[in-house]
């Protein structure tokens, strides 16, 4: 069996919901264990396109990186020529696990 689209999933380091269209960064990489995944490192940025139930997602790869957080504890990411991130490649899956919202992502990786 298939598993269904969700319109938002809650983000297992701020409990807070992802959604369709949301931008998250990458905690916690993953390997591809099939064509259809992303392999994604610490502060890849993904632009979500689909929520499963299964904690999957499928997205875009951004050209935006989560490097730093600043001490409201906001992410700086690089932009590297325009205001709205660039979306590249093929849609593929990854773990939301690995992933959180863009302004949590420093104190995930603090632990």
């Amino acid at each position: 069996q298939q598993p269904d689209h969700l319109s938002f999933f809650k983000d297992f380091y701020s409990l807070q919901d992802i959604h369709p269209g949301d931008v998250v960064a990458v905690v916690w990489e993953h390997e591809p264990g099939a064509e259809d995944e992303f392999a994604i490192e610490r502060g890849d940025m993904v632009h979500i396109v689909t929520i499963w139930d299964d904690a999957w997602a499928t997205g875009f790869m951004t050209d935006e990186r989560a490097i730093e957080c600043d001490t409201e504890g906001n992410t700086q990411q690089s932009d590297q020529g325009g205001n709205l991130p660039l979306l590249y490649g093929e849609i593929k899956a990854f773990p939301l696990v690995c992933v959180c919202l863009p302004n949590y992502w420093g104190k995930a990786m603090e632990g």
